[in-house]
């Protein structure tokens, strides 16, 4: 897409615009979709947020943006995209953590699933420019964070994505451990991780919550989950199901807790349904965007494995390739009517508090954040996608 045919200044406010992170890509990943369908645009009025009253301090930390008054397309009808203020510093601060890495042989015998280690990652990470990263991905998904919570998700962020290619169980040889299971030396990198969960620590007991604790027990449960068999899936609700533990859903939605200090359970029941809602819309969305990019990978043999919504709906439903990818978006749309009724519902729930309206605004947030990322990275458009000046 041409810049040209974009109007990247009123993707914020005057004021704001400055502020915006680089936007380098711009990927239509479903440019035949049928004229009639079409996403509504939506905004639920929070009955706590809303308040002329209610100021909540996390708000100073972003801004918001509008993808569609720019020109981009952004398939959500989902209008409450926010961006933060200080991604400039998460960025240098996952930065740092991959110069780390790099640096450390002890944590580079291992070798991942597709080749290299996690060296190669780190690297490739350094090696790319500041706003093409995968780690801006916490800007909008989690806007309303302060400085320091934002550079926690952010190597949040750097560690899900590259143990997301690492062995569950590597052997004991291939790190040196001492008796008790912790190393014998603490090289620079220990030190920032032993940093890292410290500053989370530190999050809980200034606000009383378990944000902090619960953002890094879920990380860790997702980088140990054992990968289930590829097998067929009866129905999209099987597969996202599936998807909910692949898709390190839990730790997004511990990500959200950490950004506004929520004190909200994970598991409380009340915001149960819009909690799952709110995974199926990040599943749906992801799996939309990197079809393509899978889909080439599989038919070239780099991959072997090939899940994925589009796929499920395309095999399972003999379905064409651009049907396949305007049913998936049907379930998308009809995801987010399903969020809004829930929200409507929950006014009506009188166990319903200002913590829980807070965790459910950036739940929301982080939908819309995600579906602007998918549209925006390099990592599913690629050199196709990039806006050309």
């Amino acid at each position: 897409m041409s810049a040209r045919t974009l109007k990247l200044e009123k993707l914020a406010a005057p004021q704001d615009i400055e502020h915006v992170i680089p936007v380098v890509f711009s990927w239509n990943y479903i440019p035949r979709l049928p004229p009639f369908l079409v996403a509504q645009d939506w905004s639920f009025e929070n009955p706590v947020t809303s308040r002329p009253s209610a100021h909540d301090p996390f708000s100073d930390n972003c801004f918001p943006i509008d993808p569609k008054a720019a020109g981009f397309p952004y398939h959500t009808g989902l209008t409450c995209l926010h961006h933060n203020r200080h991604w400039k510093a998460a960025l240098d601060y996952a930065a740092e953590l991959c110069e780390l890495i790099a640096a450390d042989k002890s944590y580079n015998s291992a070798k991942l699933s597709r080749g290299g280690n996690l060296a190669t990652i780190a690297q490739r990470e350094l090696a790319t420019p500041l706003g093409e990263r995968f780690v801006t991905f916490a800007i909008n998904l989690f806007p309303k964070a302060d400085e320091e919570r934002m550079k926690l998700i952010a190597v949040g962020i750097l560690f899900v994505v590259m143990f997301d290619e690492a062995p569950t169980n590597p052997s004991s040889s291939e790190s040196e451990t001492t008796e008790g299971g912790g190393s014998t030396t603490t090289t620079p990198l220990q030190a920032r991780i032993d940093e890292i969960v410290a500053l989370c620590r530190g999050c809980d007991e200034r606000t009383g919550t378990d944000a902090g604790h619960d953002f890094i027990e879920r990380m860790l449960e997702w980088v140990m989950h054992s990968q289930p068999e590829p097998r067929g899936f009866a129905s999209p609700r099987e597969y996202l199901d599936y998807r909910w533990m692949d898709a390190a859903d839990w730790w997004l939605a511990a990500a959200c807790k950490l950004s506004i200090a929520s004190p909200v359970s994970l598991t409380d029941p009340v915001t149960a349904k819009i909690l799952r809602l709110a995974g199926d819309h990040i599943s749906i969305v992801n799996d939309l965007g990197s079809f393509d990019k899978e889909l080439a990978s599989f038919e070239s043999g780099k991959t072997v494995v090939f899940i994925n919504l589009v796929q499920v709906l395309r095999t399972g439903c003999g379905l064409s390739l651009d049907d396949a990818k305007a049913a998936a978006f049907v379930l998308q749309l009809l995801n987010e009517q399903e969020m809004l009724a829930e929200c409507e519902h929950l006014k009506t729930d009188d166990r319903m508090t200002g913590e829980h309206w807070r965790f459910v605004d950036a739940l929301l947030l982080l939908c819309a954040g995600n579906t602007f990322y998918t549209m925006t990275t390099s990592r599913y458009g690629g050199e196709a996608a990039r806006i050309k000046k």
